[in-house]
């Protein structure tokens, strides 16, 4: 017998969102919308967010779940928070929380390529309820966050994030593949539709420069830029954003460079030579495929508190610290 019932958010329901998540963050969580319901109801409204809300056999909310359109692709939906009352973790409502949107009699005339969430790495619980509702690894960020923002407690430890992608249909662009990630991003895109992927082996465009954009609401600490074009500039253009995060004091910093460009080996042995390496694959980034690589500034990246649930997590980690080794020890920094 089901012991809850899922329902969208609507007006008569969402004033219940805020008291549910102050019961999980206090007023910490990341996506400050979901306190301010009059602007949550907006989004709603506009088809910038979906959500939903699970409900007990009494009637009281114990679970939310919720998607927002990624800017750089508005097909691309974000998972902005997953969260069931501590009071109802072991009522086995997260899953079915988290295959809501999986299932596409409930995307309600969403345009959709895929969504993906960021699950935290200090635990398994997230990694697990996503990956029983059939998402995939796909990229890691190390360092992404501080730690207190799940804990409750101060701590100046970072956390890394690993991106789950759950794809809805299939990628019709050609992915213009590096050199040296070629096999691994092969790899990695196997749960996913085939692919078009050919080695990007072009110079820098000289016609052209690099257009690129700051991904918003990311952690204290963390940088996230989207290349959507590459130029002749692109040396320059990547040497300002990392002088900008030391500047700044940031400690994680990531660039996602759009695989649509030829010139795709060209501008990710720019970015090794800057110091930054692999992340991993972001698929539809971009409507195409990006690639994400990172760096991280004035420490060494914490590996041994990272704590992956599946194979494909664990091997994606191991790809990570064997290639950011391979920068260090090739003298690029």
């Amino acid at each position: 017998m089901t012991e809850w019932s899922i329902v969208p958010v609507d007006k008569n329901n969402i004033g219940q969102v805020p008291a549910l998540f102050r019961k999980v963050y206090d007023d910490e969580y990341l996506h400050k919308k979901v306190y301010q319901p009059d602007i949550l109801w907006q989004q709603i409204q506009t088809g910038n967010l979906a959500a939903v809300l699970a409900y007990s056999p009494s009637g009281l909310p114990i679970g939310y779940v919720a998607l927002g359109r990624l800017h750089s692709n508005p097909r691309l939906w974000e998972e902005q928070g997953l969260i069931v009352d501590p009071a109802h973790k072991d009522s086995g409502v997260a899953v079915p929380l988290a295959e809501y949107f999986t299932k596409r009699e409930n995307h309600r005339n969403i345009e959709i390529d895929g969504i993906f969430s960021y699950a935290v790495c200090y635990h398994y619980f997230t990694q697990i309820i996503c990956a029983k509702a059939g998402w995939n690894d796909c990229f890691l960020l190390l360092d992404y966050i501080n730690k207190s923002l799940y804990t409750r407690q101060p701590a100046a430890d970072r956390v890394a994030c690993v991106m789950m992608y759950s794809e809805f249909i299939e990628q019709t662009n050609v992915s213009y593949l590096p050199r040296c990630y070629e096999e691994f991003i092969r790899q990695i895109s196997q749960p996913l539709y085939p692919r078009d992927f050919q080695l990007g082996k072009a110079l820098l465009p000289n016609n052209q420069t690099t257009i690129w954009e700051e991904v918003g609401h990311l952690p204290t600490g963390s940088r996230q830029i989207a290349v959507q074009t590459l130029g002749s500039d692109w040396s320059e253009v990547a040497g300002n954003i990392l002088e900008h995060a030391k500047q700044h004091k940031l400690i994680s910093l990531q660039v996602i460079l759009n695989m649509a460009c030829p010139c795709i080996d060209t501008a990710v042995t720019i970015l090794r030579q800057q110091g930054f390496f692999l992340g991993g694959l972001a698929p539809r980034w971009f409507g195409s495929d990006g690639i994400v690589m990172q760096r991280i500034l004035d420490k060494e990246p914490d590996y041994n508190t990272i704590k992956l649930y599946t194979k494909t997590g664990k091997n994606l980690l191991a790809a990570i610290q064997a290639d950011q080794q391979t920068v260090q020890q090739q003298s690029f920094l």
